[in-house]
Formats: structure tokens, C-alpha cells, sequence
């Protein structure tokens, strides 16, 4: 459907929870070069290696150290996306052994790190995994102990973690305001 309305002459975006590597993998795959939001709407490029037209990383060390220590306490595996789109993974081989194809292969062409503490300096986007009651937990703990970032529970296994008040629908405003 995106590729018809986009041959038909209908302005098109991509628009996705996952980062820019899986955004990328998407648009290529569909033979494209469209504006897209990724990173659950924390970044807005102008297309394949193009501009970055709006990022809202956030930087809150505290909230940040806090999170990534419930997660190593409860057994919940961290995967993080910086800004240059590179990758750090902190879990077990158990837990990355579950990951989905698209989130491994990001992980493998962009993975930088291991360590979450050291890494996560301005992390656009983090998602973490595990059971469902374990993410639960981590919505319960972000929302009463880190205020700055914004929680949603993407699926089964997935918590996207961004800045307060960034989403899809803000990144799709933010485009929407830059075309006019």
C-alpha cells in the first residue's frame, strides 16, 4: 500500500517503533527513499542518508542509572540505540536468543557496547525485554521513579523507552509542520 501511494504521487512517510537501522532495512526493502520516523518517534529523517529533521534524545543520567539498574536487578535485558544509530546490548544469551530476526540484525550491524552505564549517554531510544509481568514492573518503576521518560509496552517482550512526551504521533506532527 506504502509503494502504490507513494507511485501515485501521495506524500509518503515510514513510520515505526523500531530505530533507524530497522527503518532503513524497511525502506530499502520497499525500493524507496521517503521521509521516516523511527525510534518510536524520537527521530525524523528526511529519507535514506538523509537529514536528521528532528531528534529528541534524552539525557537524564539519574532517571537513566536507574532504570538500567532495576533492569540488571529484575533479570531484564537492555538494548539501547544512541544517536549515530549505534547499538548497545546488556543481557544474557538467553534473552538475546529471543530477540526477533529484525531486532538481532540490527544489533549485530550497528552493536558497539556491552556495558549500559558507560554507553547510554544519550540513548534515543531503549527498549528492554523480557516476561510480561517483569515489564509491567519496569512501567510501574519508570513512571513513579523516572518522570523525564515515557514508557510504552510495544509488545510481548518490548518496552520502548523515550523522553517524556516523544511518540509517533509527535514525530509525525513534527514532519507534518516541516512540509507545510
Amino acid at each position: 500500500a506504502i509503494l502504490y501511494a507513494h507511485q501515485n504521487g501521495v506524500e509518503t512517510a515510514i513510520i515505526t517503533g523500531r530505530g533507524q537501522l530497522g527503518a532503513e532495512l524497511a525502506i530499502q526493502h520497499l525500493n524507496i527513499d521517503v521521509p521516516y520516523i523511527c525510534s518510536a518517534g524520537a527521530m525524523v529523517r528526511s529519507g535514506l542518508g538523509g537529514e536528521v529533521l528532528g531528534s529528541w534524545p534524552f539525557h537524564i543520567p539519574l532517571q537513566t542509572n536507574k532504570l538500567i539498574q532495576f533492569a540488571i536487578d529484575n533479570d531484564i535485558a537492555l538494548l539501547g540505540e544512541q544517536v549515530d544509530a549505534k547499538m548497545i546490548w546488556h543481557g544474557s544469551e538467553q534473552r538475546y536468543d529471543l530477540l526477533d530476526p529484525k531486532t538481532k540484525d540490527e544489533v549485530k550491524q550497528g552493536f558497539v557496547s556491552k556495558d549500559p552505564f558507560i554507553s547510554y549517554d544519550r540513548p534515543l531510544l531503549k527498549l528492554t525485554l523480557g516476561t510480561e509481568t517483569k515489564l509491567h514492573q519496569a512501567v510501574s518503576f519508570i513512571l513513579q521513579e523516572c518522570p523525564g521518560l515515557f514508557p510504552v509496552i510495544s509488545s510481548h517482550m518490548y518496552l520502548d523507552t523515550t523522553k517524556a512526551g516523544v511518540d509517533k504521533g509527535h514525530g509525525l506532527a513534527h514532519l507534518a509542520k516541516m512540509r507545510g
